[in-house]
C-alpha cells in the first residue's frame, strides 16, 4: 500500500471527531460554534462604501438647492409704492392671501403703456389687515416685499411675498 505524504495545510484544530463544534479561520483564531460562537463578519465591500457616500452627497447637494431655490430670497427688502386693487384669499388646498397692486411708477410713466397689476403674496396677518383697509381708498401705501426663485403651496402663488407696509 502506497502511503501519500499530506503536505496541504488545513485549517483544523483537532480531529473533528473529538472537537465537533470547533472550527478556526484562515488566520489561526478558533471558533466554538458549540457554545453560541458566530462567524466572524466579512468586511464590507469598497462598492458599498462608495455606494452610500455617493447618496450622502447626493442627498446633502439637493439639499442645499432645494434651501437656495425655496426657502432663501434672492430679493431682500425691495420697496414699491401704489395703489391696493384687490386682496383675496385664493387656493384650493392651501388658502393663501394675494394682493394686486398697481405700481405708482407704472401710473405716472407717460412714455409706456400700462399693462399689468403686479401680485403678491402675503402671509403676515396683520399686513393682511392694513392691505384691506387700504384697498380702493385710492391712497398710497409703501410696500417692502422679498422675492423668491420659486413658490411654495403654502406661501402664496405668487414669487414675490410682502413682509410689511411702511406708511399708515
Amino acid at each position: 500500500m502506497i502511503k501519500l505524504d499530506d503536505t496541504h495545510k488545513d485549517y483544523f484544530v483537532n480531529d473533528p471527531e473529538e472537537n465537533a463544534g470547533t472550527g478556526t479561520t484562515q488566520d489561526g483564531k478558533v471558533i466554538d460554534f458549540s457554545q453560541g460562537g458566530t462567524t466572524p463578519m466579512p468586511k464590507p465591500k469598497r462598492g458599498r462604501k462608495v455606494l452610500w457616500w455617493t447618496i450622502a452627497v447626493c442627498v446633502a447637494v439637493l439639499a442645499v438647492v432645494f434651501y437656495l431655490r425655496y426657502c432663501s430670497p434672492y430679493v431682500e427688502d425691495a420697496r414699491m409704492t401704489g395703489f391696493v386693487t384687490k386682496v383675496e384669499k385664493r387656493g384650493m388646498i392651501f388658502k393663501t392671501y394675494e394682493a394686486d397692486f398697481i405700481s405708482e411708477a407704472a401710473l405716472t410713466d407717460t412714455t409706456r403703456v400700462y399693462s399689468h397689476d403686479v401680485s403678491f403674496s402675503v402671509d403676515n396677518p396683520e399686513v393682511i389687515a392694513r392691505l384691506q383697509q387700504m384697498q380702493g381708498t385710492g391712497r398710497t401705501v409703501t410696500v417692502v416685499y422679498e422675492t423668491y426663485y420659486a413658490t411654495l403651496p403654502w406661501r402664496g402663488a405668487s414669487k414675490s411675498v410682502i413682509t410689511e407696509i411702511l406708511n399708515q
